[in-house]
């Protein structure tokens, strides 16, 4: 976006000269000198004037992932269309005032059309972990996407209502389930690497976690391989750096104006 302002007065009009009496050029390059020295001043105000100066809310970043780690060749995904519930478990960095959660990413095969009827059919919550590394109880719910392209690798994005807080050093699950008998499948990776470009801290467990009912209700057994998942968020608190005006240009305008033009930031 490109802004304009108009300062009047910025320059001062020169002193008239009586008629028929002439006047010598300035010097060369005073103009210029004079006119540079408020750039500094200008740019300021600038900042002091924008709409973009406060600093906006932290957008949302990678707190953890392990979606691009290798699908694994003996057990690579997990059928949705039996009456099973699952679970991931994942634990937060050590940042002392919390993380606030944007949302979930998983990778899913989709068996046929991946229409917006299909998509609303998933069911994926935060659930807090017990003692022994299993799901304990429903903390919230997410919700599905609109629509997700058809394809048997697709990432599907469910995003948390408001204002989701996890606390440091503790252990969540994703829990993703259908409402009805659809063959989609939930892909597995062997691997016990987390990605690159993570936050401090936050890993994925090396298991998963599956029960036989849905909603989820009894004993949660435990399987090997963790289902690929990335968390997406930012740390309670932070901000991103303020934007910088760019392309700052002046130009004198008449007697005594200038007309300021710069680039907003994004």
């Amino acid at each position: 976006m490109t802004c304009a302002r108009r300062l009047a007065g910025a320059l001062e009009p020169a002193p008239s000269t009586p008629a028929g009496s002439s006047r010598p050029d300035p010097r060369p390059g005073r103009r210029r000198a004079r006119f540079s020295r408020l750039l500094p001043a200008l740019a300021l105000l600038l900042g002091a004037l924008s709409p973009f100066a406060a600093p906006a809310p932290a957008a949302a970043e990678v707190l953890v992932s392990n979606i691009g780690q290798t699908l694994s060749a003996v057990t690579g995904n997990f059928f949705f269309g039996s009456p099973y519930s699952h679970a991931q478990r994942f634990t937060t960095g050590s940042f002392s005032a919390g993380y606030v959660l944007s949302s979930f990413e998983v990778r899913i095969e989709f068996a046929g059309s991946a229409s917006a009827r299909t998509v609303a059919n998933y069911r994926a919550q935060l659930w807090s972990s017990d003692n022994s590394g299993a799901p304990d109880s429903k903390l919230a719910s997410l919700s599905p996407p609109a629509s997700a392209s058809a394809g048997n690798n697709v990432i599907v994005a469910f995003t948390a209502p408001g204002d989701i807080r996890l606390a440091a050093n503790t252990s969540y699950h994703l829990v993703l389930y259908r409402a009805d008998d659809r063959l989609d499948k939930a892909k597995v990776t062997q691997s016990t690497a987390e990605d690159a470009g993570g936050d401090t801290g936050w890993s994925v467990a090396n298991s998963r976690h599956v029960v036989n009912s849905r909603p989820p209700s009894g004993t949660w057994g435990s399987e090997t391989g963790s289902y690929l998942l990335r968390v997406n968020g930012s740390r309670v608190g932070a901000v991103p750096a303020p934007g910088v005006p760019g392309a700052l240009s002046a130009a004198v305008q008449g007697v005594g104006g200038l007309a300021l033009t710069w680039t907003a930031p994004a």
